[in-house]
């Protein structure tokens, strides 16, 4: 019996460090990659879309389109044209500038294909919120109806304090009088 635990704890161990390598036979992730700085742009403004060397070939044309959040107005680099083509600089990097429209909501998904890659980001849109409302007095808050409970306790203890006062006059009067 002890034999056949022994041997499946070190079969276990094998199978345990035999896994990583298996893993690591290829390099699988491709190098480079694209971020997006502000992940969330409020409306009107603009967002950066950044990739890192190595996400393109060197020099490679990248063409870059967007859809949704109001696509026909977005911005790309300060033209409105679309789609948009860039060559990647020398190293393989490449960015743009995303204009995101001041009637834009939702979340705009930008694409850059290249022969090399395909690459895709989203940018989250935060509308822009038009209040009419006037605030008459900003400091005071809203009466709920909170209050009641203590207004209750408190006209309770009161009841008692009074009847506890009363009997102890009445006693008093009574021994004494």
């Amino acid at each position: 019996m002890r034999n056949k635990l022994l041997a499946s704890a070190l079969l276990a161990v094998i199978i345990s460090f035999a896994a990583p390598v298996a893993a690591h036979a290829e390099v699988y992730v491709p190098q480079g990659g694209c971020t997006v700085n502000p992940l969330a742009a409020q409306a009107g403004s603009s967002s950066t879309l950044t990739c890192t060397p190595g996400t393109f070939t060197p020099s490679e044309r990248v063409v870059y389109t967007v859809t949704g959040c109001d696509q026909p107005m977005v911005t790309l680099d300060g033209l409105r044209s679309q789609p948009l083509v860039k060559t990647a600089l020398a190293n393989g990097a490449s960015d743009l500038v995303v204009g995101v429209p001041p009637a834009a909501a939702g979340v705009c998904t930008i694409k850059g294909v290249a022969a090399s890659r395909i690459v895709t980001a989203s940018i989250t849109v935060i509308p822009l919120v038009h209040t009419a409302t006037v605030l008459t007095h900003p400091t005071v808050l809203a009466k709920t109806g909170q209050d009641v409970p203590f207004l209750l306790g408190g006209i309770g203890a009161l009841a008692v304090a009074l009847g506890a006062a009363f009997l102890f006059i009445a006693r008093r009067r009574r021994i004494h009088g």
